[in-house]
């Protein structure tokens, strides 16, 4: 658990907290990060060294000293270094954020949707499939207008034969 959220687990009642707690609280709470969140900061925060530093340095000394090239070595090299232990630290982060009670909450939140989402998939092919009226070519309009975009093709397609045949002759 985060050290913010240990220290302040509870938002702060003005009649039962100390006004050190409620000024705490209001002063370091936007401070907290969730996980993912945390690890954004962690890696793009320093992928910024490159961007910022050569215009700096450029400013600074100006674009035309001939000590540029010496000057942006360490710059170029602390870039370096910071990609390779994002690299090492990857696998790492991933691990911890995929522990954390928001990615748990949200992995179930997505299967519930999926859940949901097939359990309404198989509910229309049901109404589809089970139509009484299957012998008539009305029937099978009424099947295109109810079924997929890719089930429409192969309905029109045993209900007009003539066409594809005359299609295949042209190409």
């Amino acid at each position: 658990m985060s050290f913010l959220k240990v220290i302040f687990a509870d938002e702060p009642d003005p009649a039962t907290k100390s006004r050190l707690y409620i000024w705490g609280y209001k002063i370091f709470l936007p401070f907290y990060y969730n996980r993912e969140d945390t690890v954004s900061i962690m890696l793009c925060g320093g992928a910024k060294t490159a961007a910022l530093g050569v215009s700096l340095v450029s400013s600074q000394y100006g674009s035309d000293n001939p000590h540029l090239g010496e000057l942006l070595v360490p710059l170029v090299l602390y870039q370096a270094e910071q990609v390779l232990a994002a690299n090492v630290l990857t696998d790492f982060m991933k691990k911890w954020v995929h522990e954390g009670p928001e990615w748990k909450a949200q992995q179930a939140e997505k299967e519930l949707q999926e859940a949901e989402k097939l359990s309404d998939e198989e509910q229309d092919l049901g109404s589809v499939q089970h139509n009484p009226n299957s012998g008539s070519s009305d029937s099978k309009a009424a099947d295109a207008s109810s079924s997929s975009s890719n089930d429409n093709s192969v309905i029109v397609t045993q209900q007009f034969p003539q066409q594809e045949k005359s299609t295949s002759k042209d190409n």
